[in-house]
């Protein structure tokens, strides 16, 4: 059977790389003459142009840096998404042991809703918005046609 070689392929860090492309724009040798003197392919040397081509060094280090910094926000999003939908498994789990007989299972509709010791719950209350009897046209704001500030039946408010 034929075998073909490979060459070990070596990474570059960014800096190796703007120092190679600077490199090879001074060189007054072709760029597959370049190329082959230090053993890059034409090819990686054309992408290596579109990515770091108008870089300097300490943009390649910026670069690399806000790269790793993606990379470990991409892990943490993902760790928060799976640990979301772990309690969002365990939610449903504990609704369908705890639903009440003919609710069907997966229904936690009025259980989860049920207020606890631990949670106050506020109830609404009606605000009256009536202003006293007393007070002067002048100083109620509006202009009297179709107002009910004053009147008995004036609106209420839930707060």
């Amino acid at each position: 059977m034929n075998r073909i070689l490979k060459m070990k392929q070596k990474r570059h860090k960014p800096e190796e790389i703007i120092r190679l492309l600077r490199e090879s724009d001074a060189s007054d040798r072709s760029q597959e003459q370049f190329c082959r003197e230090k053993q890059i392919s034409v090819a990686t040397l054309n992408r290596w142009r579109k990515k770091y081509g108008q870089m300097d060094e300490a943009d390649a280090k910026r670069l690399k840096a806000m790269e790793k910094e993606n990379a470990d926000l991409k892990k943490m999003y993902a760790e928060a998404m799976l640990g979301q939908k772990v309690l969002k498994e365990a939610l449903e789990k504990s609704c369908e042991r705890g639903a009440p007989a003919g609710t069907g299972a997966g229904s936690c509709g009025a259980k989860a809703m049920q207020p606890t010791a631990s949670v106050p719950v506020f109830r609404a209350e009606p605000f009256d918005l009536s202003l006293p009897g007393d007070v002067s046209e002048s100083a109620h704001f509006g202009s009297g046609a179709g107002d009910r500030g004053t009147e008995p039946g004036a609106p209420r408010a839930w707060i």
